[in-house]
């Protein structure tokens, strides 16, 4: 015997089940807690191309980022986000 349709179910019923669907879907979701310091976690190097003039992600924290990884290097560059990817940019 199939199970009536979601429409025929009563309204305690579907609430019950839709609960359950969204507890199911989202178990995983709620059990992740993101680590509070990932650069002690980090084993490789890391390298950090570092626009001065970054209007998408400023070059202050980037920096001061990078600075704390165990094994990163950075790299400076004195054009802005996008301009790293063009044959014409300019290392500082």
């Amino acid at each position: 015997m199939r199970p009536a349709p979601l429409w025929q179910l009563s309204r305690k019923a579907t609430k019950a089940f839709l609960a359950h669907v969204r507890d199911v879907r989202t178990r995983g979701i709620r059990t992740f807690i993101p680590p509070r310091s990932p650069k002690v976690r980090i084993e490789v190097s890391i390298l950090f191309a570092v626009c001065e003039t970054d209007s998408v992600a400023p070059a202050g924290p980037t920096l001061r980022y990078a600075g704390a990884a165990p094994r990163g290097e950075i790299i400076t560059y004195s054009d802005g986000h996008f301009a790293i990817y063009s044959k014409t940019h300019s290392s500082a």
